[in-house]
């Protein structure tokens, strides 16, 4: 872990985003997930990171998201709770910029 993400991003001055996306799908059989264990102890240490996880809120994960060391640094947005019409605005915008792109090529 330190040679693989603290250093290099300890030293990086760049604002950076890491996206780790379906964590429920790990193979982790703690009861509070193992990587969010691992990235709480080493958070605080990138202030020019963020991360930025997806998966479904099984219990080992909604554990791991109340850890001391992340429920201050953390930021938990819940899909079902945003609103159906602003996720279907977003969905349309997005398609209809794609089809405009493909429509010029």
């Amino acid at each position: 872990m330190n040679k693989l993400l603290v250093q290099p991003l300890r030293e990086c001055a760049i604002s950076t985003v890491i996206i780790i996306d379906a964590l429920d799908e790990c193979q982790d059989d703690e009861p509070a997930s193992a990587i969010l264990s691992v990235l709480g102890q080493f958070v605080s240490q990138f202030p020019n990171v963020k991360f930025f996880l997806t998966g479904h809120p099984e219990p080992r994960i909604r554990e791991g998201f109340h850890l001391s060391l992340l429920v201050e640094v953390t930021d938990v947005l819940v899909l079902h709770d945003v609103e159906p019409s602003l996720v279907n605005s977003d969905i349309f915008l997005f398609l209809k910029q794609r089809f405009l792109e493909l429509a010029h090529h």
